[in-house]
């Protein structure tokens, strides 16, 4: 992080993956912001709600996602600029065949504005 420069190029997948989410998030907002700052190009893929929400406030800063056939329920392998992409979490739930009672508790858990979002 000290050497990037506007010149620099970084590609990260999964930001943060692997830790607790909260703070997994957090550093990977805080590592983020730096980048943004040194005006680091960089490709980031992540889950983390936060990061899709960063673009939104910071210029320089653009989300991309990549697009998914919600009825086939099949990855379409194109990228769409502009707008963050959603993990499909419950349409793969019912997929699989998850009892609609838990797809429901999980739903009110989380929260109808996050599962819209």
């Amino acid at each position: 992080m000290k050497s990037c420069n506007e010149r620099s190029l970084i590609l990260i997948d999964e930001f943060g993956g692997g830790t607790e989410p909260q703070i997994g998030g957090a550093i990977a907002e805080a590592v983020l912001k730096r980048f943004n700052q040194k005006r680091t190009f960089g490709v980031i893929t992540t889950h983390y709600q936060n990061l899709k929400h960063f673009a939104e406030d910071h210029e320089g800063v653009v989300n991309g996602a990549m697009l998914y056939d919600r009825h086939l329920m099949q990855a379409l392998f194109q990228l769409q600029i502009g707008n963050p992409g959603s993990s499909f979490a419950v349409e793969i739930a019912r997929k699989i065949g998850l009892p609609e009672d838990v797809i429901a508790d999980a739903s009110e858990i989380v929260g109808s504005e996050y599962i819209n979002a």
